[in-house]
């Protein structure tokens, strides 16, 4: 498959201007340039590998939740996949987030506690 190079005079025609969001494939190439674009106009870069992760996580909850408690009360995550991925979908379908910069922002803030006080 051929690759596209997304440079700073191109960038913005692959942009969802809906979402203001940019799915990079892995045919996409996106230069250094073309990143500080999407920076200043404050368009989230969207890997598609991990948009399939986080419907994993999708399909995942259907079959089993992952609030789900084991015998010893211990939560029963999917093993296969990132920890994050699950905290995202959780503040997407139990909490109603729909803002991506609180989801990340709430990701990152519980992450940063989990690894502080050692959780798992």
């Amino acid at each position: 498959m051929a690759k596209i190079l997304l440079t700073k005079s191109n960038v913005m025609k692959f942009v969802n201007q809906e979402s203001m969001e940019l799915i990079l494939t892995p045919e996409r190439i996106l230069t250094p340039g073309a990143k500080d674009v999407c920076r200043n106009h404050k368009i989230k870069i969207l890997y598609q590998d991990k948009i399939e992760d986080e419907k994993k996580v999708e399909g995942a909850e259907s079959s089993s939740s992952p609030m789900e408690k084991n015998i010893d009360g211990e939560l029963n995550l999917p093993k296969d996949i990132p920890l994050d991925h699950v905290i995202k979908q959780i503040l997407r379908k139990q909490f109603k987030i729909v803002s991506e910069v609180e989801v990340w922002n709430i990701t990152n803030k519980v992450l940063e506690e989990i690894n502080k006080n050692n959780f798992l």
